[in-house]
């Protein structure tokens, strides 16, 4: 039986993970189980808000055909974005 459990835990799992549609998709599940669950509710609008911010970053799965230097270029995109969500996330932190 495979069977997928989807619970707040596991997307933030995911999200630690870098997988933020995986995450989502959880979300998703446990919003369809809970209807009126306002703190996932919220989180899935976080996080699509987030998502979207971050949209103009490459998909790192579409990188396969790409010339090294592109890869090298789109690894430090990708470095600088996380760079900048740690910093974002520790000024919230100390507020």
């Amino acid at each position: 039986m495979n069977r997928e459990i989807a619970t707040k835990t596991l997307a933030q799992i995911y999200l630690r993970q870098g997988n933020p549609q995986k995450a989502l998709e959880i979300y998703l599940k446990i919003l369809e189980r809970e209807p009126g669950n306002f703190e996932i509710s919220e989180a899935i609008k976080n996080l699509k808000h987030e998502m979207d911010q971050n949209s103009h970053l490459p998909r790192m799965d579409s990188s396969e055909d790409l010339p090294e230097f592109e890869k090298i270029r789109n690894l430090e995109r990708w470095r600088e974005n996380i760079r900048m969500v740690r910093q974002k996330r520790k000024s919230q932190d100390k507020d």
